[in-house]
């Protein structure tokens, strides 16, 4: 396929839709704050998505429906079609924002800021009919630095909201309990994404210093297998609304590494600092 240009808007967060011929979503650097739906096969645009007047920090896809969710400094969630420019719905907050789809596509969650009086919370919406209002809340515990991303695990049980300061709220979808509070790594100020495994079972991350780290999401997991060259450290059971840390680092990269990813379908992890680095299980 080759390199794709996009000089003239900038391309910073991607997702690829669940459409088959090699279509993804990316935020803008250059000229407007719109997002862009970009074909790679005939490497030209199908759509813009005008709306946001601040930066889109995070956008969360499904890979089951159409819809995506886009969250911008400008303290909107904005409710899209990949099929129309226009988006289907705005949630306004007082501060900074983030959204995401449910793997089924049902379901997205908002996480706000303190709002006036009220303090900080998870909102759930139905996508279908979410000028409802949020059909739940779960307030948020206080914790140091940014919000950096929410997402939701493969199997739709846990949410993950990641803080610049290297730290991840684990809360249960369905009843807002905090589950656990994992510490990726220690330095702050870097826009880090974490993903899950495709079994949900584990959250990894890189770091400013470059490792990656894979730490438990569930009390009943046991350490994948990872890279022959991982050094494992030992299975660590989550208490419930406690620290957690990692049962396996994974060398490699000597940059920042901004970004983990997980095949859906096979057992394939990507990381990319300055490099792109492609991973496989372990044999067991």
């Amino acid at each position: 396929m080759g390199m794709v240009p996009v000089r003239q808007f900038g391309a910073n967060k991607m997702k690829f839709i669940h459409s088959t011929n090699h279509t993804v979503l990316h935020t803008s650097t250059k000229c407007d704050d719109a997002v862009r739906l970009l074909s790679l096969n005939e490497q030209k645009y199908v759509r813009y998505f005008h709306g946001h007047t601040g930066k889109v920090a995070h956008l969360s896809v499904t890979h089951t429906q159409d819809l995506f969710l886009s969250s911008g400094e400008d303290a909107t969630v904005r409710l899209w079609d990949i099929r129309v420019p226009d988006c289907l719905g705005v949630l306004r907050a007082k501060q900074r924002c983030l959204g995401a789809m449910d793997p089924g596509g049902l379901v997205f969650a908002m996480a706000a800021a303190e709002q006036g009086l009220l303090p900080p919370a998870v909102l759930m919406y139905d996508a279908r009919q979410f000028e409802k209002g949020p059909f739940e809340s779960f307030p948020l515990p206080m914790v140091p630095g940014d919000w950096t991303g929410l997402r939701f695990s493969p199997n739709g049980k846990l949410l993950a909201l990641s803080h610049a300061a290297g730290r991840c709220t684990l809360l249960d979808s369905f009843t807002g309990a905090v589950v656990a509070t994992p510490l990726i790594y220690t330095s702050s100020g870097d826009d880090i994404e974490m993903a899950f495994t495709p079994c949900s079972g584990f959250l990894a991350a890189g770091s400013p210093e470059g490792p990656v780290r894979l730490v438990p999401a569930a009390a009943s997991a046991t350490p994948p297998p990872v890279a022959a060259n991982a050094p494992l450290l030992g299975p660590a059971p989550v208490p419930a609304g406690g620290e957690v840390e990692a049962v396996a680092v994974l060398p490699g990269h000597h940059d920042t590494t901004a970004c983990v990813l997980f095949n859906p379908q096979f057992s394939m992890m990507a990381s990319a600092c300055r490099v792109l680095s492609l991973w496989l299980p372990r044999e067991l």
